[in-house]
């Protein structure tokens, strides 16, 4: 019998709010007519530039040069709207050496048009096609999707059984959340503590209200209404730049304390590149669970043989060791690996047979970025 390992059902939780929809049932062929909504998406241009250069930049052995791009990136994010501003702050804030690395060139109107069309036609073609993959397994019906000519914009129109905020809501979760799953090591003790002395000795949070953790792998813990602050500050390339190369900072998702309570912990994440991404998962089924093994339902995975040789060489190196579990990149859980993995997987967790299919359908139709509603109208 092959060993699984458990990743908890905290998984499940925030990452599969924009399925709830299957109580609903909207979106069947009982519908004959209803309710159109239309929407327009944009794609952040900083989100598609940095996902064209991931594997260079992530893999890279040069840490000063993936320093520079990070400092590029971070400088090219603050355009909002226009894409080719953004793309044309990137290329300015690079060197020309940097570009030849990056793109075998120093041509900057040449790059600057070669990563738009790149974006047109690779980045929001796949991001369609994932949408509608999303759409064809949840069995919306008269879905229309398109991509707005050259811009970084999609519309989509489809049709509900009505208008009320809970589905506005389920709809707008349905086209823009991503669902990245990624696997990473968890930073030791020593490196944490690294950490926490650096936000103290360089004073980065001045005026917000914030703890230290003692937690192994926790740095500080925060209020919810501070998150985005502290993560604008410790993400600036001043302060970023101080930290370790290898150590990558995630917010866990469930409070502290659990239940209501409102202090999130901030973890410390060891490399600079996840152990390995769900991009492997050919398959996520949902299967019942024997009472002998405490009943409820949990989730099969199958990899493809690339992934599933991985998957068994990283669990089998980390055994005793706790592995991170990340959804667009929030920490739902990081267990402890008890054994060498071969085969299939699974995520128990006592989940309901509704969570384990919606787990099941997020796992398979992840989004290569996370777009964002411009706008969105009910057409009675």
């Amino acid at each position: 019998m092959n060993k699984k390992v458990v990743l908890w059902s905290s998984i499940v939780v925030g990452c599969l709010a924009l399925l709830t929809l299957l109580y609903f049932w909207l979106f069947t062929d009982h519908f004959k007519s209803g309710v159109k909504m239309e929407m327009e998406l944009e794609v952040r241009p900083a989100d598609v530039i940095r996902l064209s250069l991931e594997e260079c930049v992530q893999y890279s052995l040069d840490v000063e040069f993936a320093k520079r791009m990070d400092t590029a990136l971070h400088a090219s994010a603050k355009e909002k709207e226009s894409l080719d501003a953004a793309i044309n702050i990137f290329v300015d804030a690079c060197s020309d050496e940097d570009l030849k690395v990056l793109y075998g060139k120093a041509d900057r109107a040449a790059i600057k048009s070669e990563i738009s069309k790149g974006v047109n036609k690779s980045t929001i073609g796949e991001l369609i096609m994932h949408l509608t993959s999303r759409c064809e397994l949840l069995g919306l019906r008269n879905v229309n999707i398109e991509h707005v000519e050259n811009s970084n914009r999609i519309r989509v129109s489809l049709l509900v059984n009505d208008d009320s905020e809970q589905v506005q809501k389920t709809v707008a979760r349905i086209f823009t959340a991503s669902a990245k799953l990624e696997f990473w090591s968890v930073a030791n003790r020593y490196d944490t503590q690294h950490v926490r002395a650096i936000i103290t000795k360089y004073n980065m949070l001045d005026g917000i209200s914030y703890r230290m953790d003692d937690y192994d792998h926790g740095v500080l813990i925060a209020n919810r209404s501070d998150i985005e602050r502290i993560n604008e500050l410790l993400r600036t390339p001043s302060n970023s730049m101080l930290f370790p190369y290898n150590i990558k900072l995630a917010w866990e998702r469930e409070s502290v304390y659990g239940g209501a309570e409102n202090e999130f912990r901030l973890t410390a994440l060891d490399g600079a590149v996840p152990l390995m991404t769900g991009d492997g998962i050919t398959e996520a089924t949902a299967q019942s669970v024997d009472p002998s093994r405490g009943g409820g339902f949990e989730v099969s995975l199958t990899m493809n043989s690339e992934s599933t040789r991985r998957w068994a060489n990283i669990t089998a190196n980390h055994v005793g060791q706790q592995i991170a579990i990340l959804v667009d990149g929030v920490v739902y859980s990081a267990p402890t690996v008890l054994g060498r993995i071969d085969g299939a997987s699974s995520i128990t967790g006592n989940f309901t047979q509704e969570e384990a299919e919606n787990l099941a359908l997020t796992l398979v139709t992840a989004l290569p970025v996370s777009p964002r509603i411009i706008s969105f109208e009910v057409i009675h």
